[in-house]
């Protein structure tokens, strides 16, 4: 369901994976080497290895010397698992990076915010992700049975009471099925083609005859339309036919993950409906949504002292 970045590829030498561990901990760890040694990748790696591991805990600063340097830090960024949302790029700078990281298909209209890591970019950005989840949430409330009128789905905030007091009860009494059957077959869910001839869901005490190990997970999943139709899939089932039993709660895990996913970005964009001006949202950028935030040597120095007026901290210096 979801698009998957590419990651690194790069094979690392033995002094640089020492120089990423050294990196990840505490204290001054200096990279030195001439041009071309892979000192770049190396702080892409280290920057990748704490916002994974750390994630909202981990504030980072980014500081280079030029533009130049900055932007192909960034642009290397962009393709490991730092989400765009968390990122931010001050200073003019980001216009050229914008322009670096624009697809050459003309066929293609970017929209102005398209890679546009600048705190107006980033707020635009947010504004639009937000829209975006809260169509899918809506559809997710229609799949469900529930009518488009009722408004559940309408702001970020009605969107947690809806995965609070609907989603999550729905998931907590699939697994409470599922938990319940393993109890009861264990010994027979390896085998795929194995029928169990009458299953009564203790949550919706809903009654099942004759169903097959593998088609467990496609009967009880609660969320199974909207997969479905989110993949365009041709196929009755986003499940796989005959796969194994494990190998079915595994995908079906993967796909509540895709789910609260939307609701927790939605949780994220909250903030961004309650204030109104973008001098607020600028500043909750900076100093709260921003996990990575880079810019210059330069800007830095010129915009210390308004840095310091936001309380600006960082847990990490690059």
């Amino acid at each position: 369901v979801e698009p998957q970045k590419p990651g690194n590829t790069i094979r690392f030498t033995p002094i640089q994976i020492e120089a990423i561990r050294s990196g990840m901990h505490h204290g001054l760890t200096m990279v030195v080497g001439p041009p071309g040694s892979g000192k770049t990748d190396v702080a892409v790696q280290i920057i990748n290895n704490l916002y994974t591991n750390f994630g909202s805990n981990q504030r980072i600063l980014l500081v280079t010397h030029s533009n130049q340097a900055l932007n192909d830090l960034f642009e290397k960024l962009v393709q490991r698992d730092v989400d765009e949302r968390h990122l931010l790029r001050l200073g003019f700078g980001y216009k050229q990076l914008q322009e670096n990281m624009q697809p050459n298909d003309a066929t293609s209209a970017p929209t102005s915010h398209a890679f546009n890591f600048s705190r107006q970019g980033r707020i635009d950005y947010m504004l639009e992700k937000r829209l975006q989840n809260l169509e899918l949430a809506q559809y997710l409330a229609i799949t469900l049975g529930l009518p488009e009128q009722n408004g559940y789905c309408h702001t970020a905030e009605t969107c947690q009471h809806f995965k609070n007091m609907m989603l999550t009860n729905l998931w907590e009494n699939f697994e409470d099925d599922l938990d319940a059957i393993e109890e009861q077959y264990a010994d027979k869910l390896s085998d795929a083609e194995f029928v169990i001839e009458e299953f009564v869901s203790a949550a919706s005490r809903k009654t099942y005859k004759r169903v097959c190990v593998h088609e467990i997970i496609d009967t009880l999943f609660p969320f199974k339309t909207f997969i479905q139709r989110m993949q365009n899939a041709s196929s009755s089932s986003p499940f796989a036919e005959h796969a194994s039993y494990a190998s079915n709660k595994s995908l079906a895990y993967k796909y509540w993950h895709y789910i609260t996913r939307i609701f927790d970005e939605l949780a994220e964009c909250h903030v961004f409906e309650l204030l109104r001006t973008s001098k607020d949202r600028s500043q909750f950028l900076l100093t709260r949504q921003s996990k990575l935030v880079a810019m210059t040597c330069t800007h830095a120095a010129i915009k210390r002292a308004e840095l310091v007026q936001y309380q600006f901290e960082y847990d990490t210096l690059i």
